[in-house]
């Protein structure tokens, strides 16, 4: 059995490398099974990648600290997360979130705006769509006044994340969360909880 992990760029690498192994596994090239854990990754491939690899590698973990920046990246030209995201919210609260893709609520929601689940529940609910819609018009027509809707792969989904991606840029703790040793600290209090027998489900 094969595990592979990395962090930020590492945890994109880690998403590709599971990806080519679990092609050569079904391809009967290796006798072997792979599970994948990332943290901080950025988003790696477009839907059709992202269908494909949960195929190959369903036992992958996405591990997102609070509101860490890097992950609602890239927003623009189609890039989305492969399943089973789990965020650590760094509010202190020993429980954890379900991530089907990263974006961050609207400031100053309760929670982020998201179904909190224990260890031991039974699923996990998608991430809202958060706020800055207004935002994300602004986008929209300024993609739409430039010609470049589809050369960027825009539309209102893109755009909203996007918008959620700028707005995260406010926050020093966007790129603070990001850092290996917030991860540490974040899973260290975080695994108090965890017992071998609980159980985390998120909804792909």
């Amino acid at each position: 059995h094969i595990f592979v992990t990395g962090h930020s760029l590492g945890g994109a690498l880690a998403t590709l490398f599971s990806a080519e192994l679990g092609e050569s596994i079904k391809a009967s090239r290796r006798d072997c099974t792979v599970t994948m854990y990332n943290y901080g990754s950025p988003r790696v491939g477009n839907r059709p990648f992202v269908a494909l690899y949960n195929r190959l590698v369903p036992d992958s973990i996405r591990v997102i600290n609070g509101t860490d920046l890097v992950p609602t990246l890239p927003a623009f030209l189609g890039y989305r997360h492969v399943d089973h995201g789990v965020r650590i919210p760094s509010d202190g609260s020993k429980v954890l979130c379900g991530a089907s893709d990263v974006r961050p609520a609207a400031p100053g929601a309760a929670n982020g705006g998201q179904k909190l689940v224990k260890a031991g529940d039974k699923g996990a609910s998608s991430e809202g769509s958060g706020g800055g819609n207004s935002t994300a018009a602004k986008i929209m027509e300024l993609a739409e006044t430039l010609g470049v809707v589809t050369v960027l792969g825009v539309d209102e989904e893109t755009a909203a994340d996007a918008a959620a991606a700028l707005a995260s840029l406010v926050s020093s703790a966007a790129l603070q969360d990001h850092f290996e040793d917030k991860y540490y600290l974040a899973l260290k209090d975080v695994s108090e909880f965890l017992t071998p027998t609980s159980t985390l489900t998120p909804k792909a």
